[in-house]
């Protein structure tokens, strides 16, 4: 899978996630998971850092063990 392949992915598995969450607000690692992923996984952190990039949805606060975002919310 390419990283383009991941971002859409992640992209479509974050609004869902959103969509569904009371606050509105997703956990990176939660995305990872919700498509099969690994947090861990370099495509994926790579990946999130294209979608904040290019303003695809706002994430804020990376960090953690993971590295991916702890807050992901429509831009």
């Amino acid at each position: 899978m390419s990283v383009e392949d991941v971002v859409d992915s992640l992209v479509d598995a974050s609004k869902r996630l959103i969509d569904e969450s009371p606050n509105g607000i997703v956990d990176g690692d939660d995305v990872a998971r919700e498509i099969g992923r690994d947090p861990f996984d370099s495509e994926v952190k790579a990946a999130f850092e294209l979608i904040g990039r290019r303003g695809l949805l706002k994430v804020d606060s990376q960090g953690g063990d993971s590295k991916l975002p702890h807050a992901v919310q429509l831009a």
